[in-house]
């Protein structure tokens, strides 16, 4: 495999050296304002450490070296059934948003230029409460059974970007 691209095809590759490969090329330099991920430490198995962030790590030093700001475009926890529930979905809310919440904040003292700009919860509202072995139904922060409903972690939420204003 020559081709760059070939290699991160099929989950080949890295994400870090991909995107220094396009912010590498002039027009990915030129087009490129702002950095950004898509972060969700902890969803896909049981037991994970939720303050695992060190991808905004990596990501503001793509950030410093390429004279960009930052973003995290998604980040989120489902509160499916097994193996993870509401009880997790809050305890990552606390965990997770405290630790983007620190970091975001030394990075922005620290390198003005390089201000993580934006953290965007995925989503707000179940897409079916009610479904059962579904994962990708149960990320919002509200139930979709009307009325709706806030789950564990709503006022966790609510009070961790409160942080950040």
């Amino acid at each position: 495999m020559n081709d760059k691209r070939e290699r991160t095809q099929d989950g080949g590759g890295d994400w870090n050296t991909l995107f220094r490969d396009i912010l590498n090329d002039a027009w990915g330099r030129d087009s490129i304002d702002i950095v950004a991920i898509d972060h969700y430490p902890g969803t896909w198995c049981c037991g994970s450490n939720y303050r695992d962030w060190a991808a905004l790590d990596t990501l503001l030093g793509i950030a410093r070296d390429y004279g960009k700001e930052m973003a995290i475009m998604e980040t989120g926890f489902s509160s499916w059934t097994w193996p993870n529930g509401q009880q997790d979905q809050e305890r990552f809310v606390n965990e997770a948003m405290d630790e983007v919440w620190s970091k975001g904040t030394n990075a922005n003292r620290n390198y003005p230029l390089n201000s993580l700009l934006l953290t965007s919860w995925y989503e707000l509202v179940d897409a079916c409460s009610g479904c059962a072995f579904d994962i990708e139904q149960h990320f919002g922060i509200l139930t979709s059974t009307a009325p709706w409903g806030v789950k564990l972690a709503f006022d966790d939420l609510r009070y961790q970007v409160g942080r950040w204003t």
